[in-house]
């Protein structure tokens, strides 16, 4: 439904929430035209640093796992199934349906491709910790901040302020500086043990750096999705990676004739994995929230 007054429009949903606000009136910047309203920046907030401490926690749990012989795609499971089994006690709470009417059949291609790149940002993080060591990888991610701004100016028009382009400049380059005279420190103490080459280890910056970008789009289809129910979200992303990971760990077996490696760990193993995806499972809700 629409509402038109003098030069502005304006787009509700369903519930008659004020989805999007257009105008032509010249007096407006041009920044401001078709920006999201009715943002509670204060739970956005809390949200991103909820999901900070939680990204930190579960890295540090997964990281250990590692040492353990874990593997990506086994980690991957456990994930999955921990996001799926939250995700459905949330729509049961809230009375939300993964499917139906809680599942818009307008977004319905969105939300197929925000979880394939979910899933493919998620990997390439913690196959990147495999490679090398977890402060380089939990650095340089921080700059994905810096992209994901620039995307949301293009694809949202929202506000880019003078401000907020020579803070992120300060950040970037900070992060860079911080990254580099790490490397340097690192050189010259044994802070972590490794056995991966120093091919793979540049493959591993390479692939944590391309993330970036990888992740910063995975922002704006979620900001895309605002009016989506997160725990549906949640919930489709944790089928399309238990599907991949599943197929993955059974065709594996099969061709190779060996057992399957999810089902050879120790108790201690296990229970670190159970750790990092509940962790981890909180921190991918509240950063969905947060968009």
């Amino acid at each position: 439904m629409e509402i038109e007054s003098q030069s502005t429009t304006s787009e509700l949903s369903d519930e008659g929430e004020c989805l999007y606000v257009t105008t032509d009136d010249p007096e407006r910047p041009k920044a401001e035209v078709a920006t999201k309203t009715g943002d509670n920046r204060l739970r956005a907030i809390v949200c991103i640093n909820v999901w900070c401490v939680a990204f930190v926690g579960q890295s540090i749990l997964f990281k250990k796992a590692t040492h353990q012989g874990v593997a990506v795609v086994d980690y991957q499971v456990f994930r999955n199934v921990s996001l799926l089994g939250t995700s459905l006690v949330d729509c049961y709470l809230r009375g939300t349906k993964p499917w139906g009417r809680d599942f818009p059949t307008q977004f319905q291609s969105t939300i197929f491709v925000r979880c394939l790149m979910g899933q493919l940002s998620w990997f390439i993080q913690n196959l990147s910790f495999t490679l090398i060591p977890m402060t380089f990888v939990v650095i340089i991610m921080q700059t994905a901040s810096f992209w994901t701004s620039i995307l949301a100016r293009f694809f949202f028009l929202e506000p880019l302020y003078a401000v907020e382009i020579v803070a992120m400049c300060v950040c970037f380059v900070s992060v860079l500086y911080i990254t580099v005279s790490r490397g340097d420190a690192l050189k010259h103490q044994k802070v972590e043990s490794t056995s991966v080459s120093a091919a793979w280890q540049t493959a591993g910056f390479i692939l944590i750096s391309c993330n970036c970008w990888v992740y910063a789009a995975v922002c704006c289809l979620c900001r895309q999705l605002k009016s989506v129910p997160t725990s549906v979200i949640i919930f489709w992303h944790g089928i399309c990676g238990l599907s991949i990971a599943s197929t993955y760990l059974v065709g594996s077996s099969l061709l190779s004739s060996a057992p399957v490696s999810l089902l050879h760990h120790s108790s201690s193993t296990y229970l670190l994995l159970v750790g990092a995806a509940l962790i981890d499972s909180l921190g991918t809700f509240t950063w969905t929230a947060a968009y």
